[in-house]
């Protein structure tokens, strides 16, 4: 017979089978077999997502490693690529780096001479020689010594300077100029009784520079030089213009080329 007993334990059996199901239909996993797939499975996706963080962060860092090495690469590059055309461009600067060590000038000058104050009735023009030679220090600081004779129909003058020049180097060109100080003599011609001449003997400055073109290696065109010379003779200041030209003898090197 049905007993009580019996269906209370088939409603327990079906309540059981129920549980089994959860609400999407699908069966709950039992508790021992959860426990078997959590100990196959030890990673957890907290450290899952950690992992692949790390992993981009790691990627990130070498990408930024890669892209400055590239850019120090290209930098470098750029860098020997102007210097390159700079030096081809401005050639002045491969030629500026030497000088020779010697500049032996000789040539023609021309002087305007104030003799008003020595009692001629005007300015006198003289014409004669100028030499020099400068010994460069550097490539642009020099000591030079300048001597000159300049001759007219009644006066002769001579000078002997020295003292600092400073030049500015090109390719085939230089520009320079100089302070000089030193002695004047200067002869006038005055025959009378006793002598045909009076000389007097005084101090010389002069202040002024010129243009040089390098014809070869060897020498040098002076193209112009012009100087302001004051002179002190017979008592008087005389204030004078002189322009010189001619040719420069090279002798030695100092400096050196640069290498690309």
């Amino acid at each position: 017979m049905f007993s009580a007993a019996s269906a209370s334990s088939g409603f327990d059996r079906a309540s059981q089978k129920d549980n089994v199901l959860n609400r999407g239909g699908r069966r709950d996993r039992p508790q021992s077999l959860r426990r078997t797939v959590s100990a196959s499975n030890p990673i957890k996706p907290e450290a899952l997502a950690t992992c692949y963080s790390n992993l981009s962060s790691n990627q990130g860092i070498l990408a930024d490693i890669y892209t400055f090495i590239r850019m120090t690469i290209e930098l470098a590059v750029i860098r020997k690529t102007a210097l390159a055309f700079f030096l081809i461009l401005t050639p002045g600067f491969m030629a500026a780096q030497v000088a020779p060590r010697w500049e032996i000038f000789g040539g023609y000058s021309y002087r305007r001479m104030d003799t008003p104050t020595l009692g001629f009735a005007d300015y006198s023009n003289l014409h004669g020689w100028n030499a020099a030679a400068a010994f460069n220090l550097t490539r642009q600081w020099s000591f030079a010594l300048d001597l000159s004779g300049h001759y007219g129909s009644h006066l002769n003058v001579f000078n002997y300077m020295i003292g600092p020049q400073y030049a500015w180097r090109r390719e085939k060109s230089k520009f320079f100029i100089h302070g000089l100080f030193g002695k004047v003599q200067e002869v006038v011609d005055v025959p009378n009784g006793t002598q045909n001449s009076l000389k007097s003997v005084g101090r010389s400055v002069a202040g002024g520079g010129g243009f040089d073109w390098d014809y070869s290696s060897r020498f040098t065109i002076r193209v112009v030089q012009a100087d302001f010379v004051s002179t002190n003779t017979f008592g008087t200041t005389q204030n004078d213009i002189r322009v010189s030209t001619g040719l420069i003898f090279h002798l030695g090197q100092i400096g050196h080329r640069p290498k690309l």
